[in-house]
């Protein structure tokens, strides 16, 4: 297991949630993003939210000429020139310092990724750092809207780290950041597929409810941090995504999770998440292959028995495992494991089976086989005969 100084913040960064670290001042902020970037070999711009202006930002007007036409235009901001010829970890440190109008060009920079009539390039990764409100003078803490669209993490001061760098003269050691493998979002199903049957059960966590102007009905405290909202349920997804690919510890999801939706939210999809014991897909995946290897007739003992829940949480998981490597015996393994799943719970395993039979989890020489096709046809037609389209057709009135 992973285990870092927060390393939940740069994970969030790194797979493309805007990640907002709270510190006291002095305790090493920049100075862990400097040795990040030198180490994953990017370059680092650094925005002092309370010097700059919304045009600093955002770029500033300037008139341009093209085919006798005069036309107004954005100068592009030097940040971004930069991020065009380089890599780079753009940080904005002191953001709850800016004035509102230097946080709104920030929040479209951050979440849009749109500078003026430009568009930063998609390998920036953004952070941005502040001290406590409580200690920032002339602050402007965040509205809920531009509150939901960050990952909020409390920096943890890298204490041992310090004092090892102190005894060796202020030669501070460079922190071991594990950077995201290229294949991160290869996680996406399984994640995915967890986080949306959390919210098929429970149907309570995915928003808060709404006042009579259809505002979120939400504390004082929840309005300037993490809060639950289809957006901030995908980062979330994003981030566990990206923390499962380097193997980090369930601390570190549960500070992921938390940082995006909020305690209360993040609490029960841990509690639901926990009791559901999913059996390893891959295994399970690999034992089918041998097994079809070795011409064996049935592998309906290699399948284990799940619940409704855990059933379709581990085919989301084998759908992403068939992503990292769609090999034609690969492949016909999964499909071997949802015809089996299918015979248990035909809706729970046709409800997961669509990405396996799509680009890119499908191989070429790929066939669908019959009991998959059975499969389907037994469900459509309870389906088309609940609702009077049986074979005889239905009568008029039902149609």
């Amino acid at each position: 297991m992973v285990a870092v100084n927060n390393l939940s913040y740069f994970i969030a960064g790194q797979c493309g949630v805007p990640a907002l670290c709270y510190g006291m001042p002095g305790v090493a902020k920049t100075a862990v993003m400097a040795s990040l970037s030198k180490k994953q070999g990017r370059a680092l711009y650094t925005l002092i939210g309370s010097i700059r202006e919304p045009g600093d930002i955002g770029g500033y007007p300037s008139l341009d000429e093209e085919d006798g036409e005069t036309f107004m235009c954005i100068v592009p901001p030097k940040y971004l020139i930069d991020a065009r010829k380089q890599d780079t970890n753009l940080f904005i440190d002191e953001i709850m310092a800016c004035s509102p109008g230097t946080q709104s060009a920030l929040l479209r920079l951050a979440n849009e990724r749109e500078v003026g009539d430009c568009r930063l390039p998609d390998p920036t990764h953004i952070y941005a750092a502040c001290n406590p409100p409580s200690i920032t003078p002339n602050g402007f803490p965040f509205e809920a809207p531009t509150a939901n669209r960050w990952y909020h993490h409390s920096w943890m001061f890298p204490r041992e780290d310090w004092l090892n760098g102190m005894a060796a003269g202020g030669n501070f050691p460079v922190p071991d950041i594990p950077v995201l493998p290229d294949d991160w979002e290869d996680n996406m199903m399984e994640m995915g597929s967890l986080v949306s049957q959390f919210h098929r059960r429970t149907g309570r966590f995915l928003m808060p409810e709404e006042n009579e102007e259809g505002e979120p009905v939400l504390a004082a405290s929840e309005r300037q941090k993490a809060w639950p909202s289809p957006r901030s349920w995908h980062n979330a997804t994003k981030c566990l995504a990206a923390a499962m690919s380097v193997n980090a510890d369930m601390g570190i999801n549960k500070e992921l999770v938390e940082g995006n939706v909020g305690t209360g939210a993040s609490e029960a999809f841990f509690a639901f998440w926990e009791a559901l014991d999913i059996p390893d897909s891959e295994e399970v995946l690999e034992k089918v292959v041998d097994a079809r290897a070795d011409k064996r007739e049935s592998i309906d003992d290699l399948i284990p028995e799940l619940e409704t829940d855990q059933l379709i949480v581990f085919l989301g998981a084998l759908n992403g495992n068939v992503g990292r490597d769609n090999s034609l015996k690969r492949w016909s393994a999964a499909q071997d494991i949802f015809e089996v799943a299918s015979e248990r719970s035909a809706e729970s395993a046709l409800s997961q089976c669509a990405p396996l039979y799509k680009e890119p989890l499908f191989p070429e020489g790929a066939r669908v086989s019959r009991g998959m096709a059975d499969a389907v046809k037994r469900v459509m037609g309870r389906a088309l005969d609940e609702i009077g389209y049986g074979d005889d057709g239905g009568d008029d009135e039902s149609q």
